[in-house]
């Protein structure tokens, strides 16, 4: 509310501040209301300010603002009509004798409008007096400071604008301009930036295929540059976390499909499928085996059976077992460690014994010197052991760290084991034996650290100290370390009286050496018992490890080292002992390069299973927008971690399974990641608040309008203003980007200075609600510009009970019509109005209701005449915008310039004749937009369509013509599609006046003075044009262009530096007489789109934009281009990104050489008569590819000439250069097959491929080539065959139009998740090739899709469709039967007649139901209502029809201001 009443408010202080001079005579009442007003505008100011912080406003503030608005757009009428009536300069533009005239009538009229305006502003002074006193009488106060202080400044709020409570207002205002959300939309143009790539819809196919990829390079790279974990070289891993079995499986094939280009070898193991759950719990070995089973029931290593015999696994392990036994018995094991217990016993006792008595000998000191690791260690006792077992002489001397240690006894151990054993089958490596020590000896009584502690050092008695001391090796030499750690260590050890420190360490130092040997006899018998106890333990170890081996030996010979991917599927949890598991596993030959997936429903477990550093991959929804919101906060894992990353997992599973909730979580993100904890906080206990107090009908409704808030809440305030003023369209209906900016910008709705200023924000708003996911996009320029967009449902719905309560719809106004007139327009209109009502309301009863409209859209009033419109401008006088598109007006009247507020007048797809704006003189007019109109029932000549090819019908109308004042004109901005009414162009000239015109589009006649008095036009207004339209009248395909310098020399001169500022130039005809591109591209900068048409140019025309820096987008339409071959060279076109080709004739072959178009992402080739497309496969960023119309195109993808290739003929030859007849024209006659071959390493980043039109025996290939291909269009379109197409894995639409037999093409494509049918005329068993797709999702049927009355979904048929959207006619009875479709969630269904639904209780996922249509039989809602099941009727909106003659019904109540637009009503 505070938005839209500050925008009125602001406008009106504007007005006040521009019109001072002229309001002057109005008397002082004018100062009070502009004082008053500005006082107010701070108030309001603050409370927007307060009420973002806050959460909103209470119900008598919005009533207070309601009245201020009101009371600003009455006073701001009121002046209008005082300037409109003073204006002199409306009378001085007349021209000649006549302003002399309207001189004395003005002077009159003036000072009666003056008297009236007093009368008026003496009323409004009163009323602004009294809302004023009745803010302080209701308590309408300004927060305090101290409230204001308490409230935490939102991080929503971009950093720029932290301070913005304590900055005076016009700081503030200063920061919101330059909000963050701009800052991005204003970078994004040029090129999509990290997050909004991450925002790009994607599948859970896709999501899974990209981080599976991501990280089987990562994981290569790390063991390529040696990353090792204890000596060993350890197989990467990681974990997809699944949420049932069918999304198990999804995944596993998945994987299996995509590492086929990553892996030689494929093993996909089921363990639920092959292992007993009571035998828990599951073993390395276990699992080893079942990858032996699965290597030997494959073969070649892909993936098993989904459902294997586990009596047959167990089976098949035991043999396995029995088998490796045998060879494990060959090692006499419990032999070998008996001899090293025995040893124990004997000689190493004896030796240390020995060694403690004979103290005081020379060998006694030999030992003292050396006894760093003592035989108190069971693991050097094990050594001693192994030493005498093996025989080696001497004892050792040397200390050893653990490690080292380790690594002895494992050499040892292993050379005992393989003693006397030739040919051993199975041998461990030494790391295994290591384990194996590690195990028994170390990890029950793992070496600590000396632990000291304060505390206790009184405690310590003289054998702690002699322990201490003897460890650190402390001797009379070396005092200073014994010094140290009794002062450290023992700090309140009595020591003898009369010593010094030196001294006492001395002597107690002594007293521990003479006892020492002592103390070492009784630890190391302790040492040799535990030892004889742990080398019992050796003994099952080391089977294991010989047993594990001997499998991976048999697995090894099957996967002959060759780099393999290992997939295990557990989805109960049966795995337990991950590590050694993965030890296992690391143990195969292949481990190089190979990768280990687990597939697990636990997500507790599954960081366990990933190896590094790595985040488990989650396979659903909440993993895919995690990942998503992960790249927008620039905080991914690879970049450190994010602090928030839990709490935005929780936030997605609350909004889980709802995936319009999470879009616009993300998308709120991105406008905006800088979000505080506590935000996040707030939002997630609002939506588990929501979730328990919710019922589950209520539930995705729910959820959606608290996250629709918070992304709402964070909005700059005018944003917030035109994003709930599209609450005046009807949901879903699609709005024209320029339409809407231009509304928002008459409303009022940004408050900005100047008009260009304005619409700068209008567009950089509309960029800012699309990129929240607040509007959604409807159709796509082919630069990939968004043209027209639409509001959904919930968002709908959500700004619509916004603008009620803040009352910016009118309720007097049905919403039907609301769309067509200003806000606060005080109309009263039903839905069935028509315009018949209108022109009754012009009446003196609604006069003034009418008066105060400034924008009136009749678009699409078929009915709307000449009479009409004349009524109009006699009537509503202050119009600002007025849209007659697309009606039956067929002329405009004079009373047209009554308009004199006018700021855009829209005659598009009109009749009205060239003639008819001669006349125009609107001052203030700023976009005057008009086109071509042709006759669709009458053909033309050439002369008449000045020889245009492809075009055969009449022209109506080429432009209008300019107006003949103007250049009196001078706010106007854009003048579209106009022409001069002179022989010499007089006129043309006259546009250099428009010294803020941004956009010309104009039709001229091939004759030197057009182009001279245009030239002369466009020199001048190179500061300020932007987009340039030129079309060329009457020329002919003869003649050659003369020198540029036969124009005056001045002229020529002047045009040498060309518009600075253009950036869109569109050429449509030939001239002898100037090279008009060679003109305008010489050094134009700033251009970015050229299209050219009936140009006849040739390669050497091009030269001046084959550089430009900024050019992205070229579009050849109509022999543009007349030789027979166009050739893009090396570094050529830089920076092109989308080339289009429409009705090219005479060009035969399109080359495009290695090293051009780098950056080309778009081709489309549409009805021309190309034979060869060469070299577009080498094309590095190629996206997309358009194929319309071409019927004798073969398309070559590498760099190849046209002659590169046969071509097969009817008469069964091959030849290397296609025959063409004696004319030397190629005829579809003569080629019988064009052949598409996408070859390998070739279109590596196509997504989209589209074929329309009948191509003679079309085959397409696809042999290897295209692996990024997500969508392929197949419209009217006779191919025979499609080859490989399975092999796209990442194939995921298809639509398919006009041929019944192109849905079988597709049999084999089992990846496609949506598939959209029209004009195929399907049979029941047609329908069967989908019902048996594994991943199709949905399905929408068009017209003439369905060749059946009745859809019938039987069992088992479309296991994971979840929407189906049914637009054909001949459908009126639908189906299902038990277990059919039983993902299905949502059903939209537009009919003629609808008979019968049936079986919908059969359908456990359905969600909702969406009906368009007239009526819906009882029988089908109280199903609906019965089974609990939300829907929505839509019932179109009918025109009255009454009897008699055409005219009469253009006349009569027929005529309805809705009738393009349908809607309906809700029933729920």
């Amino acid at each position: 509310m505070a938005e839209l009443t500050f925008g009125a408010v602001s406008s009106l202080l504007g007005l006040l501040q521009k019109e001072a001079q002229l309001l002057s005579g109005v008397g002082s009442d004018v100062d009070f209301i502009r004082e008053e007003m500005e006082s107010m505008n701070s108030f309001l100011e603050h409370l927007s300010r307060a009420a973002h912080l806050a959460g909103g406003h209470d119900k008598q503030v919005r009533t207070w603002m309601k009245q201020v608005r009101d009371l600003a757009h009455d006073c701001s009428n009121c002046i209008d009509s005082y300037l409109q009536s003073g204006d002199l300069a409306v009378h001085l533009a007349r021209g000649g004798l006549r302003r002399y005239v309207w001189w004395t009538y003005w002077l009159v009229h003036k000072m009666v409008a003056q008297h009236r305006a007093a009368m008026r502003l003496s009323e409004l002074k009163d009323r602004v007096s009294d809302l004023g006193k009745r803010r302080q009488r209701y308590g309408v106060e300004i927060p305090g400071k101290a409230a204001a202080a308490q409230i935490p400044p939102s991080s929503s709020t971009p950093p720029s604008q932290q301070g913005a409570a304590a900055a005076p207002p016009e700081a503030a205002a200063q920061d919101e301009d330059d909000d963050d959300t701009e800052n991005r939309v204003a970078a994004a143009g040029g090129g999509p930036d990290p997050p909004r790539r991450a925002l790009e819809p994607r599948i859970l196919e896709d999501f899974r295929a990209e981080k599976l990829v991501t990280w089987f390079s990562s994981s290569s790279q790390q063991q390529r540059a040696g990353q090792r974990e204890a000596g060993r070289c350890s197989i990467p891993s990681i974990a997809i976390v699944a949420q049932d079995a069918d999304t198990s499986a999804a995944a596993a094939q998945g994987a299996l499909d995509l590492a086929a280009a990553h892996f030689e070898k494929r093993v996909s193991v089921n363990l639920q499928a092959l292992h007993y759950s009571w035998d828990l719990p599951l073993l390395p070995q276990e699992i080893l085996c079942y990858i032996l089973r699965e290597c030997i029931h494959q073969g070649t290593c892909c993936q098993g059976e989904a459902e294997e015999n586990q009596w047959k696994a167990l089976e098949h392990r035991d043999k396995t077992y029995e088998e490796i036994w045998e060879n494990i018995d060959k090692f006499s094991i419990y032999d070998k460690i008996n001899q090293v217990k025995s040893k124990i016993i004997g000689e190493v006792r004896s030796r240390t014994i020995a060694e403690a008595e004979r103290n005081k000998t020379e060998e006694t000191k030999r030992w003292k010197a050396t006894a760093g690791i003592p035989f108190a260690n069971p693991l050097e006792v094990f050594v001693q052991a192994l030493r005498l077992t093996l025989k080696e002489e001497g004892p050792e001397i040397r200390r050893r760290s653990l490690q080292e240690t380790v690594q002895v006894a494992a050499r040892m151990l292993k050379q005992l084991m393989e003693e006397a054993v030739p040919g051993l089958p199975i041998q461990l490596d030494d790391i295994q034996y290591q384990d194996i020590l590690r195990k028994v000896f170390l990890d029950s009584k793992f070496p600590q650290a000396q632990e000291t502690s304060t505390n206790t050092a009184t405690a310590l008695g003289e054998d702690h100290i002699k322990e201490i001391l003897n460890n650190h090796k402390i001797t009379l030499d070396n005092h200073k370390i014994a010094l140290d750690i009794i002062r450290k260590l023992l700090p309140r050890l009595q020591l003898p009286e009369g010593s010094s420190v030196m001294e006492q360490a001395t002597t107690e130092t002594e007293k521990m050496d003479n006892s020492s040997w002592d103390t070492k006899a009784n630890s190391t018998t302790a040492a040799i018992k535990e030892t004889l106890e742990k080398v019992e333990e050796i003994l099952w170890p080391v089977n294991i490890a010989l047993l594990i081996k001997g499998i991976v030996d048999k697995i090894n010979d099957l996967l002959q080292s060759k780099k393999t991917l290992i997939i295990l599927i557990d989805d109960s949890d049966y795995i337990s002992q991950w590590e050694e598991i993965r030890n296992a596993l690391s143990l195969l030959a292949c481990a190089h390069g190979s990768a280990v997936i687990v597939i697990t429903k636990n997500s507790q477990n599954a960081k366990e299973f990933c190896s590094g550093p790595g985040e488990p991959i989650t396979y659903s929804l909440v993993g895919m927008y995690h990942d998503t919101v992960l790249k927008i906060t620039s905080q991914g894992e690879n970049e450190g971690g994010n602090k928030n990353s839990e709490i935005f997992r929780d936030i997605l599973e609350k909004c889980d399974p709802d995936e319009f909730c999470m879009r616009i979580f993300s998308c709120a993100l991105y406008a905006n990641p800088n979000r505080s904890d506590e935000e996040l906080r707030r939002l997630n206990g609002t939506l588990q608040a929501a979730l328990e107090n919710s019922v589950m009908a209520s539930d995705a409704t729910t959820k959606a309008k608290i996250l629709l808030k918070f992304s709402y809440k964070d909005l700059p305030r005018e944003h917030k203003t035109c994003l709930l003023y599209l609450a005046i369209f009807p949901k879903c209906h699609s709005i024209k980007r320029s339409t809407l900016i231009e509304r928002w910008a008459i409303e009022g709705l940004i408050t900005k200075e100047d008009w260009p200023t304005v619409v700068r924000h209008a567009k950089r708003c509309f960029e800012a609600l699309i990129d929240r996911g607040l509007v959604m996009p409807v159709d796509l320029s082919a630069e990939g510009k968004v043209k027209s967009c639409m509001v959904g449902d919930p968002v709908h719905e959500f700004i619509t009970k916004i603008a009620n309560k803040e009352h910016i719809l009118d309720t007097r106004l049905s919403q039907l019509h609301a769309r067509h007139f200003s806000t606060f327009s005080g109309l009263r209109l039903r839905a069935s109005d028509s315009i018949d009502t209108i022109v009754q309301k012009l009446r003196p009863k609604y006069l003034h209701k009418l008066r105060v409209l400034k924008l009136l859209d009749l678009e699409g009033c078929y009915c709307l005449d000449k009479n009409h419109l004349k009524d109009i401008c006699s009537t509503i006088l202050r119009l600002k915008y007025l849209s007659i598109r697309g009606t039956d007006v067929d002329d405009l009247p004079s009373e047209i310039n009554n308009l004199r507020e006018l700021e855009v007048l829209d005659i598009r797809q009109t009749k009205v004749p060239e003639r008819a704006t001669r006349g125009i003189m609107l001052l203030k007019l700023r976009r005057l937009l008009a086109d071509q109109i042709v006759d669709p029932s009458r053909r033309s000549t050439s002369q008449e369509m000045g020889t245009l090819p492809g075009v055969n019908k009449r022209l109506l109308r080429s432009a209008v013509q300019i107006p003949r004042k103007i250049n009196k004109m001078e706010n106007m901005e854009v003048l579209s599609n106009v022409k001069a009414s002179s022989r010499d162009g007089a006129e043309l000239k006259e546009i250099r006046k428009l010294g803020q015109l941004r956009k010309l589009g104009v039709v001229i006649d091939n004759k030197k003075a057009h182009l001279k008095n245009l030239l002369w036009a466009i020199s001048d207004l190179k500061e300020c044009l932007q987009s340039l339209s030129i079309t060329i009248l009457g020329t002919t395909s003869e003649g050659t262009p003369t020198e540029p310098n036969l124009l005056p020399y001045p002229l020529y001169k002047h045009l040498i530096q060309p518009p600075k500022v253009l950036e869109s130039l569109s050429i449509d005809g030939f001239t002898d007489i100037v090279r008009l591109l060679t003109l305008f591209a010489r050094g134009s900068h700033e251009l970015a789109k050229v299209t050219l048409s009936r140009t006849l140019l040739e390669k050497k025309n091009l030269i001046h934009i084959t550089m430009l820096p900024k050019l992205h987008c070229i579009r050849l339409r109509h022999d543009a281009y007349k030789e027979s071959i166009l050739a893009f060279e090396k570094e050529e076109f830089p920076h092109l990104k989308n080339f289009l080709v429409e009705c090219l004739h005479k060009t035969d072959i399109i080359n495009f050489k290695n090293g051009a178009t780098p950056e080309l992402e778009k081709i489309v080739l549409s009805h021309t008569n190309i034979r060869h497309l060469c070299g577009v496969g080498a094309l590095p960023k190629l996206k997309e590819l358009e194929l319309k119309g071409n019927k004798l195109l073969v398309l070559l993808p590498e760099d190849e000439t046209a002659s590169a290739k046969p071509v097969k003929h009817e008469y069964g030859t091959a030849s290397a250069e296609p025959v063409k007849p004696e004319d030397g024209a190629a005829s579809a006659e003569a080629i019988t097959k064009s052949r598409f071959t996408f070859k390998k390493e070739e279109f590596k980043h196509l997504e989209y491929f589209l074929v329309q039109g009948p191509i003679v025996q079309t085959v397409i290939e696809f042999e290897g080539g295209a692996p990024e291909l997500k969508k392929i269009v197949l419209s009217e379109t006779n191919i025979e065959s499609l080859v490989g197409v399975n092999g796209l894995g990442k194939l995921r639409e298809i639509d398919l139009k006009g041929n019944r037999t192109l849905l079988s093409l597709f049999a084999s494509a089992n990846h496609i998740t949506k598939v959209t049918l029209s004009d195929t005329r399907l049979k029941r068993y047609d329908l069967q090739t989908l019902a048996e797709k594994p991943k199709l999702r949905m399905l929408v049927l068009l017209d003439n899709s369905y060749d059946e009355i009745q859809l019938a979904f039987h069992e088992d048929e479309f296991p994971k469709l979840k929407h189906l959207i049914v637009k054909c006619q001949e459908i009126s009875e639908m189906s299902f039967a038990e277990k059919s479709a039983c993902k299905l969630e949502k059903i939209i269904w537009s009919f003629k007649e609808l008979k019968s639904l049936s079986g919908i209780d059969k359908l456990p996922e359905l969600k909702e139901l969406e009906f368009n249509g007239d009526s819906l039989p009882l029988q089908v809602r109280r199903d609906i209502h019965a089974h609990h099941k939300k829907y929505i009727h839509n019932k179109p909106q009918h025109q009255e029809k009454e009897e008699g003659s055409a005219p009469a019904k253009k006349k009569s109540a027929f005529f309805s201001i809705l009738h393009p637009f349908a809607t309906g009503s809700q029933d729920s």
